[in-house]
């Protein structure tokens, strides 16, 4: 184990506020992890979108397009998720994606709280995917 700074402790004991003490460790290394995420070098935006659509088995002119049926919407929210696992704020992620700030706020908001353990399996197998 190593020290941490007094930010990474504070933004720790939001997140882990009754974990068994057990599981305490275990917690802090998957946390340690997902705290100092950053974007592969050299990211591109248009990688990202050929993950998401392949794990989600669109096309990427379907994510582009203006159809809104099946996983088209999950897939957008998403996009806007896992650029925010990599500390990615909401004006960067308006910036890459061309979604209003409001827009990605309420997809990253709805992917945080999904307890879809389908949802959930893509996203670790996009950041995966993705180098994270």
């Amino acid at each position: 184990m190593k020290m941490y700074s007094l930010k990474f402790t504070l933004a720790f004991s939001e997140k882990v506020r009754d974990e068994n003490i057990q599981d305490l460790r275990r917690a802090i290394i998957k946390f340690e992890d997902e705290f100092y995420r950053t974007l592969p070098m050299n990211f591109e935006m248009n990688r990202l979108v050929s993950i998401i659509c392949e794990v989600f088995s669109i096309t990427e002119e379907e994510y582009h397009s203006n159809l809104k049926y099946g996983q088209l919407g999950i897939a957008r929210q998403v996009v806007c998720f896992v650029l925010s696992l990599y500390n990615v704020r909401s004006r960067e992620i308006s910036q890459l994606t061309g979604y209003s700030q409001p827009r990605v706020i309420g997809a990253v908001k709805r992917m945080k709280m999904t307890d879809d353990p389908e949802i959930i399996d893509k996203i670790e197998q996009i950041v995966d995917k993705l180098g994270g």
